[in-house]
């Protein structure tokens, strides 16, 4: 049985999140408990700053702490191969097969993190979400840190290592060839101090890319800001074609027969006679694509109007919205995609008007293309509109080395690419392309004869900054 997928982004992160609040809260009860034993014991200020080392040999009435993460061994901590952690990440793999994006996953798919890393951005991400985390970062780390709203080093070897050799190797990521720094994704504040009192701040640019448009603005998380001027609506065309669609066939096959109800509804109807169907009274055709950003539909479109020579229309409800559907009715298009159309198929959505706009849709001999990232809850009446839902998949490793191929044009002097190698990076065509046109200006800007295999890594590392 399948994991239940996350909402979105931002329902991961709230799990992420609660997580390591209640590490900070158990490790909270921990400090106030052993401060209460020492100052019990402690006769003088000398005592307190030695007891790292005499609590050990002195009964406290517990378990004995020690500051050498060697001697941890009995910690709480949760083990990373226990039932909660492997319900997170098959609820990411569900989310991923889902087409829900999750950033903070990704990033560490990118750049092959290892858990401590992840952790470590999670840590560094908490403040940027509510202040309680900076003030659970002071109280642990006391009065000697000089910057106690952020997380140190020293804070996160405590908590997220057990072992001696899993605290080498945290710490070893911390240096300047690890792949956060080398990235600028992280940033070790207080330079002149040792590497332990060293305060951890994410970029600004990581933060707006782990939370998007959920927290950081004045809004609720998931609400849009729509432009409130009319619409300059505008045909597009391109090169695409059946031919050049990286999907797979059932799907392609689908989208043709699309094109045939557009093309030979006279035949079928009035030549061979169907047109007393109840189905000829409506010739329009209304269908929902269904997939992540990225995963073909817009290329999809573009290939039916080119089967159909005719222009594509193409509009999205995120940044478009003030008097649409009169602009859309008067000016006909016999092809329509509209993008991020769970703003208009939501429940929450007006029923009324979209329901007459797509009845009218149906009424002249058109295709209206509705793409969505995912399948959203509508009302029966709307749904009712809607003749057919085609699934986008993500694209598989034999298809995405085919879309790293395409996504390079003829013309460029390409130099030894490993196209095996890169199909193993989990992307859609929609990002390949967006990467490979990055990697063409770091090959233009060394003023290189051919774009190599390392402008393409220097593309896929800088997607994240």
């Amino acid at each position: 049985m399948q994991a239940e997928p996350f909402l979105d982004n931002w329902t991961y992160l709230k799990v992420e999140l609660n997580w390591l609040e209640r590490l900070l809260l158990i490790a909270v009860a921990r400090q106030r408990k052993e401060t209460k034993d020492i100052d019990r014991v402690a006769r003088t200020a000398a005592d307190r700053a030695t007891s790292h080392w005499w609590k050990g040999m002195v009964s406290l009435e517990g378990t004995a702490s020690y500051d050498s993460p060697i001697d941890r061994r009995k910690s709480n901590h949760s083990d990373p191969k226990s039932g909660y952690f492997q319900q997170i990440e098959a609820r990411i793999r569900s989310s991923q097969q889902n087409g829900i994006e999750l950033a903070l996953p990704e990033l560490c798919d990118r750049f092959s993190l290892s858990p401590f890393e992840k952790n470590l951005i999670l840590m560094g991400l908490a403040p940027e979400v509510h202040r309680r985390y900076a003030q659970l970062y002071g109280y642990l780390q006391g009065k000697e840190s000089e910057r106690s709203d952020l997380p140190n080093v020293d804070l996160a070897l405590r908590l997220f290592c057990r072992t001696d050799p899993e605290w080498r190797a945290a710490r070893s990521s911390l240096t300047a060839s690890s792949p956060l720094i080398q990235n600028q994704l992280i940033e070790l504040l207080l330079p002149d101090t040792p590497l332990l009192n060293r305060a951890i701040k994410l970029s600004d640019r990581l933060v707006d890319r782990l939370l998007g448009d959920s927290v950081r603005t004045s809004e609720k998380p998931g609400k849009r800001l729509l432009s409130q001027k009319l619409p300059d609506l505008h045909y597009h065309s391109s090169g695409a074609s059946f031919s050049t669609l990286v999907l797979p066939e059932d799907l392609i096959d689908a989208l043709k027969h699309l094109c045939h109800q557009i093309q030979f509804r006279s035949q079928v109807d009035q030549v061979w006679g169907f047109e007393n169907f109840e189905s000829a009274q409506f010739p329009g055709v209304v269908t929902l694509l269904v997939g992540a950003a990225g995963t073909g539909k817009t290329t999809a479109a573009h290939a039916i109007a080119h089967a159909l020579k005719t222009p594509l229309m193409q509009i999205d409800l995120a940044i478009e919205q003030a008097d649409l559907m009169r602009t859309l009715t008067e000016q006909a298009p016999t092809v329509l995609l509209i993008k991020s159309a769970e703003q208009w198929l939501s429940r929450t959505s007006p029923v009324a008007r979209v329901e007459q706009f797509l009845t009218e849709r149906r009424s002249t001999n058109s295709l209206t293309l509705l793409s969505v990232r995912r399948l959203p809850q509508m009302g029966q009446i709307v749904r009712s509109q809607i003749q057919q839902t085609l699934q986008f998949p993500l694209p598989d490793r034999a298809a995405r080395s085919r879309l790293w191929q395409q996504a390079f044009p003829s013309q460029v002097p390409l130099g030894d690419v490993d196209w095996h190698g890169l199909a193993r990076f989990s992307l859609t065509g929609g990002k390949i392309r967006a990467i490979a046109r990055s990697a063409a200006f770091y090959a233009a800007a060394e003023s290189s004869t051919t774009l190599e295999m390392r402008h393409i890594q220097q593309a896929l590392k800088m997607q994240w900054c």
